[in-house]
């Protein structure tokens, strides 16, 4: 039988019960506003895209990621690309951000004005990676391979994040897990460790949660 959160997503026209989580963090931690550019990675089947629209609004623009395609019902003003993380490059996100940001000018919505665009050189204003790896059942290699993902994130992070913006990315607890974190704070001014009650019983995963993204020529 579905969980409680598994049948409230489906009551409340959400792609799975892990819009539920992220619906605690922007809730904890107020990570989405009007208008922010988000990239989420690892977006399918939908659902942290459904939950960020809400939180963006109209102005927002959405951009996500996966190895596959993504058929819920999204907001109108996201888009998504079929490909693998660790091989789409930056510069691919932020043209399809870019062009997001142009139609949405040329059809009259208030997004960002071209001061603003020309000074975030339309970078997202927050990264989202609810990614995991299709776990072995092997502890450790699992644990691994989250790392991996989690890595990856911080690869991407310093092309198409915007000075000041944020990280939100979900990992496999592990003995590899202080290395990753020590590595985002050395990217982020604020880290946190939060895991939400969503959370399935017994899950050893955690998200980080980053704010103040400062590049690395200025952290020294």
């Amino acid at each position: 039988m579905a969980d409680p959160y598994a049948r409230r997503a489906q009551r409340e026209g959400y792609a799975a019960r892990s819009a539920y989580k992220l619906l605690e963090l922007q809730e904890r931690f107020k990570l989405l506003g009007k208008g922010d550019a988000a990239l989420d990675l690892g977006c399918a089947p939908g659902a942290w895209l459904q939950v960020a629209g809400r939180c963006v609004g109209p102005a927002g623009t959405l951009v996500g990621l996966d190895l596959q395609r993504t058929h819920a019902n999204l907001p109108p003003r996201a888009r998504t690309i079929v490909g693998n993380v660790f091989l789409t490059e930056p510069a691919a996100l932020l043209d399809v951000l870019c062009e997001a940001l142009r139609q949405s000018r040329s059809q009259g919505a208030d997004i960002l004005d071209a001061a603003q665009s020309q000074s975030t050189l339309a970078r997202f204003t927050i990264v989202l990676s609810d990614m995991a790896p299709s776990t072995t059942g092997a502890r450790d290699a699992d644990h691994h391979a989250s790392m991996q993902l989690c890595h990856r994130a911080l690869d991407l992070t310093p092309d198409v994040l915007q000075t000041g913006g944020s990280l939100v990315m979900k990992a496999f607890e592990g003995e590899a897990h202080a290395d990753l974190v020590t590595r985002t704070r050395e990217m982020f001014k604020q880290v946190r460790l939060c895991k939400p009650k969503s959370s399935r019983s017994g899950s050893r995963e955690i998200y980080i949660v980053a704010r103040g993204h400062t590049p690395a020529e200025l952290m020294r």
